[in-house]
């Protein structure tokens, strides 16, 4: 730049005819300057001393660069480049063109761009130098720091640890960066644009071709529905597998844009593709690590919850949402005191202080509380709260687990009280519970045997119970507990043991060994029942056993022979009757023959059956052979009604048969059987004798019971039973005048026939008698 001066003395002072000109010239932001056609300075305007603080005197009469280089005006690194550029273009002509600094009046220094030429009149004189210096100075910081700033980009994409990319819209390479070319094992510099050069690998790797592709055969359609998506939405993002140059794959997370021009047309795409492969294996690994975790977490028979340290739910596992039936984001409560809903309202106030108080103490606490279950029903929960720690120790996060302890807890709660229970057992106990440790030295007695022997148990030493036990038995019972320690196997004793006031009892001595898991004695447990009672009872019952069993031989003789009597009164009543009535047809006036002779011969059938009777009863007890023929169990019934005719009308009581009409016949002693129908059919009468309210109707019932059986039941409308079993006990009886052996023998005759007896209850009221009995081969 020329540094203009104050025109000389004797020099024309400029014409000022042209304000306009002259005020623009003044004003400019650069400065203004001429020279003539030797170089020396005619003008400057007034912009140019304002800046460098200098007198126009200081430039008078000489060449402007010169008085610039002496008075300090320009940089001193800038004067030679100026100087020779000013001297070259007075030489030539050419115009004056130059870059340097220029000295502020403050000391500093800015950046101009100087410019001049020479101008000619018409008559092609030269009239001088005309020239002009910008302020330069921000462009020049500008442009410097743009190459500042480029040279740091360069570096940065060469070095950048990701493969950079550059591309024509139609997707053709046009830049890559080393990382790139160094991983593909290609360049920009290869052979030609055949399928081999990397020119060919930029196109599969952004057009995402199959021929020669990069990309990995699975991820291609992806890919190129990608590059198609791109072209629309004007961005790429892509992630692949792209192969390296020694033929391995590896993850590229891959992004470009595109740049435009003014009218929206694409100018170049840029990309970066980025290796995560590390990253998406550990991604992959922590995906599963964490699908793994989850799955534990979530099959953990325990309630997971994560809160912050705040105390504010951040996450619930799946046991905990199926258990209340709550979703997630109602577990995770943002209150720090919790969620009041989940529990108990009884232990609400308790839980929400004692978490408060556990948070604020920073350690681990566990807390105990009911949880709600979804079908409203409260459990136990013991929560332990874990915190995490960072590496200063302040806590991240708390980790709470809830496991499910109301079974434990009412176990608990019944083991107390069992165990209340049977301590109040033991010590209330109507016996002297003991306890000695394996060697036999007493460790515990109950209240009850400490009362008795007036001792308490410091004064039990394995020898002194020597001094408990009866004279005569010390050495029967040191015998017996010696074997039993030594066998290791129960001791059953009875001895004498002397009470607190000096009187000796009998009692029944029985201890059990308690073992370990390897089957060693830990512990003896014992107790002695007092039976000194028992004891002289069995005395008194040694002295009158002789006289017991002759009284009962007595009383069973008598019983078979009150049953005897029983069984063939009926036959002998109804002989005497039919004894009376020929009488009474002889006595006749005339004599009715026929019904005499009638008479007579239910005599002798009544005679027999007496006999036979007896003659059953006899093989009953003589355990001989049943005389069996074919019976038709209807026409037993039938006899059985005539023959009590008499006695049902006597007692006002008549008989309902219900018989099967295609009852079989069965094998079997026809005496016996019309002895148990009779027996049970007069039972019944019996048992509606005395009854005034209720209808006196004895049901007989005959029918088949399955295949091969047969049934017979009997009904009443009696009192009913209490015992069904007991009935058919021998000399067991409900009538004042019974011995109670009739249903005994009932039930042997049945049985003896391969059937079955019993008894049940009638509805509304009464008793039902019920046998069974098989059917003959032949007839089933």
């Amino acid at each position: 730049m020329t540094l203009p001066a104050k025109a000389p003395a004797d020099e024309p002072s400029p014409d000022h005819s042209d304000c306009d000109a002259w005020l623009i010239v003044e004003n400019m932001s650069g400065f203004a300057w001429s020279a003539g056609q030797d170089g020396k300075l005619r003008y400057v305007n007034t912009r140019f001393l304002e800046y460098t603080g200098k007198r126009i005197e200081e430039f008078t009469g000489v060449e402007g660069l010169s008085s610039s280089a002496r008075t300090g005006v320009l940089h001193p690194a800038d004067v030679d480049l100026t100087v020779a550029a000013w001297s070259y273009a007075v030489a030539t002509g050419d115009p004056y063109v130059v870059e340097h600094r220029v000295r502020r009046a403050d000391g500093t220094y800015r950046w101009f761009r100087a410019s001049a030429v020479r101008i000619r009149d018409p008559r092609s004189q030269e009239i001088g130098w005309y020239g002009v210096d910008i302020d330069i100075d921000d462009k020049k910081r500008t442009d410097e720091a743009l190459r500042h700033s480029e040279q740091s980009l360069n570096h940065l994409i060469e070095t950048l640890p990701a493969m950079i990319w550059r591309a024509t819209p139609d997707g053709e390479p046009d830049y890559i960066n080393p990382r790139l070319a160094n991983y593909t094992g290609r360049g920009l510099d290869g052979v030609g644009r055949g399928p081999e050069d990397l020119g060919r690998t930029l196109d599969d790797l952004v057009q995402l071709k199959a021929r020669n592709a990069m990309v990995h055969q699975d991820d291609l359609e992806a890919a190129a529905a990608a590059w198609a998506l791109a072209h629309e939405t004007g961005a790429l993002d892509l992630t692949a597998r792209l192969r390296g140059a020694d033929g391995s794959y590896r993850w590229f997370q891959a992004r470009a844009e595109p740049v435009r021009d003014e009218a929206d047309r694409i100018v170049h795409w840029y990309g970066v593709a980025v290796d995560i492969d590390d990253r998406k294996r550990a991604e992959d690994a922590l995906r599963k690590s964490e699908q793994e975790l989850r799955g534990i977490v979530d099959a953990l028979p325990e309630a997971i919850v994560v809160i912050g340290p705040d105390g504010v739910g951040l996450y619930v596992n799946r046991r905990l949402i199926d258990y209340t039936g709550l979703t997630r984001e109602q577990l995770m409560s943002p209150d720090a005191r919790g969620n009041p809903v989940l529990y108990d309202p009884d232990d609400w106030a308790r839980l929400r202080d004692e978490r408060l108080r556990g948070l604020a103490r920073e350690m681990p606490f566990e807390i105990e509380c009911r949880v709600r279950r979804k079908d409203g029903q409260y459990r136990w929960f013991l929560v332990h709260y874990n915190p995490l720690r960072d590496e200063q120790g302040r806590i991240l996060r708390w980790y709470a687990s809830g496991t499910d302890i109301d079974d434990r807890k009412r176990a608990e709660d019944a083991l107390r009280k069992s165990e209340q229970e049977l301590r109040l057992l033991i010590e209330t106990l109507p016996a002297m519970v003991w306890r000695t440790a394996a060697d036999g030295e007493p460790d515990y007695i109950n209240q009850r045997f400490a009362d008795y022997l007036g001792r308490p148990l410091a004064a039990l030493a394995e020898e002194k119970w020597r001094e408990i036990v009866h004279p005569d038995d010390v050495a029967t019972a040191t015998r017996e507990w010696s074997v039993a320690r030594k066998t290791e196997t129960p001791i059953d004793t009875t001895c004498r043991f002397r009470k607190a006031d000096g009187e000796y009892r009998w009692f029944h001595v029985h201890a059990e060994p308690l073992r370990d898991e390897d089957g060693h004695v830990v512990r003896w447990y014992g107790v002695n029942v007092d039976i000194d009672d028992l004891k002289k009872a069995e005395e008194a019952l040694r002295a009158t056993q002789v006289q017991l069993s002759r009284a009962s031989e007595l009383a069973t003789v008598s019983g078979v022979a009150a049953s005897i009597a029983h069984e063939i009164s009926q036959p002998l009543a109804a002989m005497v009757a039919n004894g009376h009535a020929c009488q009474r047809w002889l006595a006749a006036d005339p004599p009715n023959l026929e019904r005499a002779q009638l008479a007579a011969e239910r005599i002798v059938r009544d005679g027999t059956s007496a006999a036979q009777v007896v003659s059953r009863i006899r093989s009953l007890f003589k355990r001989t052979d049943l005389t069996r023929t074919l019976v038709n169990l209807n026409q037993v019934i039938g006899e059985v009604s005539r023959l009590m005719t008499d006695e049902l009308a006597g007692k006002n009581v008549r008989i309902e048969a219900d018989l099967a009409d295609d009852l079989p016949p069965i094998w079997a002693d026809p005496v016996q059987m019309q002895q148990v129908i009779a027996n049970l059919a007069r039972n019944g009468v019996d048992a509606m004798a005395s009854e005034e309210n209720h209808p006196r109707v004895l049901g007989i019932r005959s029918r088949r019971d399955g295949t091969n059986r047969v049934l017979i039941e009997t009904r009443d409308h009696g009192s009913g039973l209490e015992d069904v079993e007991k009935v058919f006990e021998p000399f067991f009886t409900t009538k004042q005048e019974g011995m109670g052996m009739g249903l005994a023998i009932c039930r042997w005759i049945v049985e003896a026939h391969e059937g079955r007896l019993w008894a049940g209850h009638n509805s509304p009221r009464g008793a039902v008698f019920s046998f069974t009995l098989p059917i003959s081969p032949r007839e089933a």
